[in-house]
């Protein structure tokens, strides 16, 4: 099971940052295999010396995992650019790269707020806060930050996403479905916010389709055009102002997977934006779906409290393959390929995914 079960607006809304204490006396530090130090107590001297013991036998990993490597506490976005892959650890408010070849973290950086979803773009790693309506940039080459506050009120929701040369950012001032929300156009080489596009429902992951960029509300789907910011609303009355969650798109077509007000995902829809039209539906009562890979060989959904991966063919949408992990809620970039693909193993370990191996074809 999950480490967590936690309400859908511990999922879609900022978290108040806790404070923590710390001692005066730190124990001593000890090396991890992750390349970190982690605190020890000091024990006391042995009273005779040990016996040479050989060096531990590596644990096997699980079936489809070529790597398996610790990161701070629960860690929740990941991406893979620069030749590193990226994690944000919620619980620990840094951002961590780690080298793919030695599956060692080279570099933590200590963030100011608890990170959401990472992605790349324009030559930066950006970061989204969970605690305040900022967005953070990051040096892959330094590791150097810049705070970027976007201004206006609110909170971040759901993912951040690069897309059309441009950084989209979704705020909204509660996580009342009925809210109005706004995406900020962010310029990446200035930092500067190009435009507060003003959306009527709470909005919930991004795609690029054509020359605009699309998000989701209770009550459709949203493109917002790059060059004039022009907003097209397209309703979709399946979706009975319930959350959706726009995943990423295949083919022109947006994956929104949509659940019941103040739960998560039961349905996934596939929609025409160009029509507004619903093409394909995918119905899983039993399983609170969150998405985290999209691709032309298979949309990757995260089952939150049984553990399980999900393939869909984005063609039939139908469930052509399963794994299980242990992802707990998270927000991936959905834009990783599947030959590169790294997921969260809670409370504390991010894997390397051979989909081959991992997956156990359905059908």
């Amino acid at each position: 099971m999950g480490v967590r079960q936690c309400s859908i607006a511990a999922v879609l809304v900022a978290f108040v940052a806790a404070a923590c204490s710390g001692s005066s006396n730190p124990p001593a530090a000890s090396s991890s295999r992750s390349g970190r130090t982690s605190a020890v107590p000091p024990q006391s001297s042995p009273t005779h010396a040990p016996s040479p013991t050989s060096p531990p036998s590596p644990i096997p990993l699980p079936r489809g995992q070529t790597a398996s490597v610790e990161t701070d506490p629960y860690p929740f976005g990941v991406t893979v650019a620069f030749g590193k892959v990226w994690v944000t650890s919620h619980d620990g408010q840094s951002l961590q790269a780690i080298d793919p070849v030695t599956d060692q973290i080279v570099r933590t950086v200590g963030l100011t707020v608890q990170p959401g979803s990472v992605v790349s773009g324009a030559g930066w790693i950006w970061v989204q806060s969970r605690t305040d309506n900022t967005l953070i940039r990051v040096d892959p080459t330094t590791f150097a930050t810049k705070v970027i506050r976007l201004g206006g009120s609110g909170s971040p929701t759901c993912s951040i996403a690069f897309g059309h040369g441009f950084v989209w950012v979704a705020t909204a001032p509660s996580s009342d479905l009925g809210t109005r929300g706004v995406i900020s156009r962010v310029q990446p080489s200035t930092g500067l916010v190009a435009a507060r596009i003003p959306v009527r429902g709470f909005p919930c992951g991004f795609a690029s389709v054509g020359a605009e960029e699309w998000t989701a509300t209770p009550h459709g789907v949203v493109g917002m055009s790059v060059g004039s910011d022009a907003v097209h609303e397209v309703p979709v009355p399946q979706f009975q102002n319930g959350l959706a969650w726009l995943g990423g798109a295949v083919g022109g077509h947006l994956f929104v997977a949509v659940g019941a007000s103040g739960g998560f995902s039961t349905v996934v829809y596939r929609i025409d934006p160009s029509k507004g039209t619903v093409t394909g539906i995918l119905h899983r009562p039993s399983d609170n779906l969150i998405p985290l890979e999209v691709a032309t060989t298979g949309i990757w959904f995260n089952s939150d409290g049984s553990d399980q991966i999900l393939v869909v063919d984005p063609a039939t949408m139908r469930v052509t393959a399963m794994g299980s992990l242990d992802t707990g809620e998270v927000i991936t970039d959905p834009t990783m390929k599947p030959t590169e693909l790294w997921l969260p193993d809670q409370p504390g370990n991010v894997v390397n995914i051979d989909p081959a191996a991992f997956l156990h074809r359905k059908g």
